[in-house]
């Protein structure tokens, strides 16, 4: 029987339900947007530790659910500064996937607040190869609800599970694309948004691509048997 993404969703989501983790609406759904006042604004930072705990939650379901294995971080993984709080590395059953990297970091919310921020980073295969960050701003006007921080680590490591991330790296640039959204960071002149999606989509169906000088690109099958 095919392995379907949706069960092990409906498992990380019944085992992060166990936890009783404290959940928020999103405080700007009933109105017209953010007040002045709550931009840079950071109420209550440690709530935020629901996307660590969620993280978790996924680690204990692929080990069990698909085989994966876990791994400390090695010397190597704890370089790319910021310095990485914790994390963990879950290896897939198959060599040709991609390893998934969950990085926990503790940032400083505000110089006046003294709380710490608790921030995820998905990656793969290193460190520096990041597919998303969560949250990517806390303050109180970008505050998108619990449920919303949710599903953007259950996409972010779905994706990578389900063979359907493609990462470009350069020095001077990065894309990252996955079905229904893609992004492109310090491109302008040195790589075109339309130039650098198409590229992805090419990796992504197992085409022989030439990348430009210094970029590399990742990108892996899904962690089970077609």
């Amino acid at each position: 029987m095919p392995f379907l993404l949706d069960d092990l969703r409906a498992d990380v989501a019944r085992r992060y339900d166990r936890l009783g983790l404290p959940s928020w609406p999103d405080p700007h759904a009933d109105v017209h947007g953010p007040a002045d006042d709550e931009y840079g604004r950071v109420t209550d930072p440690e709530r935020f530790r629901i996307v660590h705990a969620r993280a978790q939650t996924w680690v204990d379901a692929l080990v069990p659910g698909l085989g994966a294995r876990t791994e400390p971080l090695g010397p190597q993984d704890r370089t790319a500064p910021p310095g990485v709080d914790r994390g963990v590395v879950v290896v897939p059953p198959r060599d040709d996937a991609l390893r998934l990297l969950l990085l926990e970091r503790d940032v400083r919310a505000e110089d006046s607040d003294p709380g710490l921020l608790p921030v995820l980073e998905v990656a793969v295969v290193r460190p520096d190869v990041v597919v998303e960050r969560v949250p990517v701003c806390a303050c109180d006007a970008c505050d998108p609800g619990s449920a919303a921080l949710l599903e953007e680590v259950d996409q972010a490591i779905g994706h990578v599970v389900a063979g359907e991330t493609v990462v470009l790296r350069h020095p001077r640039w990065s894309a990252t694309w996955q079905p229904g959204g893609a992004g492109l960071s310090g491109g302008g002149r040195r790589m075109r948004f339309d130039r650098a999606m198409e590229l992805c989509r090419r990796v992504h169906a197992g085409e022989k691509v030439r990348l430009p000088w210094r970029a590399e690109a990742f990108a892996g099958a899904p962690w089970w048997e077609r």
